[in-house]
């Protein structure tokens, strides 16, 4: 049993000294996407050319920075009532700590990656019906709806 014991020590200390040197393929998110559509509450019909606008925060979670309204896209739904902007994320070389990955900083990032931008609010508002507002903090979903639904005035 001892030597069963020694040899699981050695492998776990060579797997957890040499993981902190291998290199190893990690995805960054910078933005989150969303997509959704927005409709009428009463009649289920698309709203075309409501107004989105979509907040961001860019700081990690838990902390005490407070989240820049400065940072946020506007636009307008489709004709059939959609809205869609596209997270952005890319490949690149990480390293390993345990089972934990840590992204490299390459030149364009340094001195190191920035923190993923996290959807903080969506605001729609169209002509003739009650603004609608969706906010991560006041929210029990993680994110806004796929359908929204709008209130006549």
């Amino acid at each position: 049993m001892k030597t069963f014991g020694r040899s699981t020590a050695v492998l776990l200390a060579v797997h957890f000294l040499s993981s902190c040197v291998v290199p190893a393929p990690h995805k960054h998110i910078y933005r989150e996407g969303v997509r959704g559509k927005v409709v009428d509450a009463t009649t289920n019909q698309p709203i075309k050319n409501a107004n989105i606008r979509v907040s961001f925060e860019s700081h990690p979670l838990g902390s005490a920075v407070p989240a820049n309204d400065d940072d946020f896209i506007e636009l307008s739904t489709t004709n059939k009532g959609g809205f869609a902007i596209d997270g952005n994320s890319e490949w690149h070389w990480a390293y390993l700590i345990g089972p934990i990955s840590y992204p490299l900083p390459y030149p364009r990032q340094w001195p190191r990656p920035s923190e993923p931008q996290r959807l903080r609010r969506l605001d729609v508002s169209a002509s003739g019906y009650k603004p609608f507002q969706w906010d991560r903090n006041r929210s029990k979903l993680g994110h806004p709806p796929d359908r929204i639904y709008l209130d006549q005035q």
